[in-house]
C-alpha cells in the first residue's frame, strides 16, 4: 500500500475525466472481463482463512474482523494501481515496474519484484496450511483415508502437508516441463472457483434468512458473468466435476451406510 500511495502521490494523479474516458474508449469490455478474472484471482482464499479457524485463540474477535479488512485493503490496492496504469502510460511488459521507473528513477523491477516474491510466499503459506488442515479434517470425518489424520508435537497435520507439497511440487514441475501459459492456469482455476463459489450461493440461500436474499443473488449473478467471461476455460472445472462426482457420491453413500451399522 505504501509503494501505491507513494506513486500516487509522486505523480500528483487526480480524477481526470478526460483521461479517464480516453483510456475507456481505447479498452474492449473483453480486456475489462479478462482483467476482472485475474484480479478476481488476487481476491481467492479469503475463505482458506476459515479452515484455520481453531488456530486463533478467539476466531470471533480475531479472524473476522482480519478478513473484512484485509478484503478492503486488497480492494484499494487494486482500485490505486487500476488508476496508475489508465492514467500513467508505460510501454514496458509489466505496467508497475514501468510506472515505478518513470514515477522514481529506476529499480522498479527489483521494488515490485521484492513485493510480488513476498505476497507470493504469504500467500502459498496460508493456502499450504489451510489445505493441509482441511485435509485433516477430512481424514477426521472419514472423507479422506485415515492416514492423513496425524499430527505432529506442535498439532501440524505432518502427513497431509507433506502429501500436500509433494503434489505441489509435482504440478509446478509439469507446468514447467509442458511451458502451460500462466493466465491459462488462472483461469483453470477461476473456473473452479466460481463452481465453488456458486455452490456456496446455493447453500447460503437455504441456511441464511430471507434478508440475506438480495446478497445472494448478487453472488449468484457475479459467478455468472465471471464464467462469461472465462468461456472455454469453464470446461476445465466441468470435467473435474465429472471427474470427482461419482467418488463424491459413492463417498456420501458409504458414510450413510457406515452410520446405519454403528
Amino acid at each position: 500500500m505504501a509503494i501505491v500511495v507513494l506513486l500516487l502521490g509522486v505523480t500528483g494523479i487526480s480524477f481526470n475525466s478526460q483521461s479517464l474516458s480516453l483510456a475507456s474508449d481505447s479498452t474492449s469490455t473483453t480486456a475489462v472481463i479478462a482483467a476482472m478474472g485475474i484480479a478476481f484471482w488476487s481476491f481467492l482464499g479469503v475463505e482458506a482463512m476459515a479452515h484455520l479457524a481453531n488456530d486463533f485463540k478467539d476466531p470471533k474477535k480475531d479472524m473476522i474482523p482480519a478478513m473484512m479488512i484485509d478484503t478492503v485493503l486488497v480492494g484499494l490496492i487494486y482500485l490505486g494501481c487500476t488508476l496508475l496504469v489508465l492514467l500513467v502510460p508505460s510501454s514496458t511488459d509489466l505496467t508497475m515496474v514501468g510506472i515505478f521507473d518513470q514515477m522514481l528513477g529506476g529499480y522498479g523491477a527489483q521494488m515490485i519484484g521484492v513485493l510480488g516474491i513476498a505476497g507470493g510466499l504469504a500467500t502459498v503459506n496460508v493456502y499450504t496450511a489451510s489445505v493441509a488442515r482441511l485435509t485433516w479434517s477430512f481424514s477426521r470425518d472419514g472423507v479422506l483415508p485415515s492416514y492423513f489424520s496425524k499430527l505432529n508435537r506442535f498439532g501440524v497435520p505432518i502427513r497431509a502437508l507433506s502429501t500436500l507439497l509433494l503434489i505441489m511440487a509435482s504440478v509446478l514441475v509439469i507446468t514447467w516441463a509442458s511451458k502451460s501459459d500462466l493466465e491459462d492456469l488462472i483461469a483453470w482455476s477461476n473456473g473452479v472457483f466460481v463452481i465453488i463459489y456458486f455452490a456456496s450461493m446455493l447453500a447460503a440461500q437455504k441456511l441464511l434468512g430471507r434478508e440475506n436474499r438480495w446478497l445472494i443473488l448478487l453472488g449468484c449473478l457475479f459467478c455468472f458473468m465471471l464464467s462469461y467471461g472465462l468461456g472455454w476455460s469453464m470446461l476445465y472445472a466441468f470435467v473435474l466435476i465429472a471427474i470427482t462426482a461419482p467418488f463424491l457420491y459413492w463417498q456420501f453413500h458409504y458414510q450413510a451406510r457406515k452410520a446405519v451399522s454403528a
